[in-house]
């Protein structure tokens, strides 16, 4: 059927069926999967399906001179076709698929202190070639499992996301807290009796794991960056040593015990 040739409707009507496409050019003219790709030509108004190498792609026309299509997850590079009822249309250029970037699904652990081995596992991980903790560059491995990564914490690192980079693109993980020696700098009220609630107040407290009282473990009712609160255990009055332990290692503090 020739574009001047018309089409017999039921009832009688005639419409006259719409004319071949053509592709006069796309932009951009490579990039990766899921990305928009503007495709200009003509007769593209009733255009039915759009193709990467035979791939079918979902589009949206804007006009009868422009439409746009998203690349397909399984595309490969070649030409370009758009079809209006039995014509197509192919582009004289080929889009080129470029490989998708690596991806972050978790870490583990979540913290550490510097030094501490971390998997880092996601997608299309083979593909890193930096990784970083918080901007502080650190070495790394790769086993054979393409989908996993193993890092180590860097000396220097603060707490912060894991940024991994590769020739196809980066990727950020959720933070990893680089754990420190906590700082107990006071102790709200400076002294009491057994069985009572005193605030410890100092830095890098999130990660304190335990607290002890000359020795004697303490019950931890709530825990923040600068604040621990822990219940007095019982032991004798008078002065005693506040312990607090996390991963990176131990600091104290003075306080008294009343009777």
């Amino acid at each position: 059927m020739k574009s001047t040739d018309s089409i017999i409707r039921p009832g009688g009507i005639i419409n006259p069926a719409p004319p071949p496409p053509t592709i006069n050019g796309f932009s951009p003219v490579d990039g990766q999967p899921g990305m928009l790709v503007n495709i200009t030509g003509t007769g593209l108004s009733h255009v039915t399906g759009v193709k990467f190498n035979g791939t079918a792609a979902t589009f949206t026309i804007v006009n009868d001179s422009s439409l746009n299509a998203t690349v397909p997850m399984t595309a490969t590079s070649g030409p370009i076709s758009v079809t209006n009822g039995s014509a197509t249309a192919y582009s004289q250029q080929s889009f080129t698929v470029e490989p998708l970037g690596p991806e972050i699904d978790s870490l583990n652990p979540t913290a550490g202190i510097p030094g501490t081995s971390v998997s880092i596992t996601g997608k299309r991980m083979a593909q890193v070639t930096e990784v970083f903790f918080n901007m502080v560059p650190a070495q790394f491995r790769k086993p054979p499992a393409s989908q996993l990564i193993v890092a180590t914490v860097p000396a220097g690192a603060t707490t912060g996301p894991v940024h991994i980079v590769a020739p196809n693109g980066d990727a950020d993980s959720q933070e990893f807290v680089v754990v420190v020696v906590a700082q107990p700098t006071g102790v709200t009220p400076a002294s009491a009796r057994a069985g009572a609630r005193i605030d410890i107040t100092g830095d890098h407290l999130a990660q304190v794991s335990a607290v002890t009282f000359n020795g004697t473990p303490a019950t931890i009712v709530s825990k923040s960056v600068h604040d621990v609160k822990v219940i007095v255990p019982n032991v004798a009055p008078g002065a005693v040593n506040i312990v607090l332990t996390d991963l990176a290692g131990s600091a104290s503090i003075g306080f008294t015990v009343t009777s």
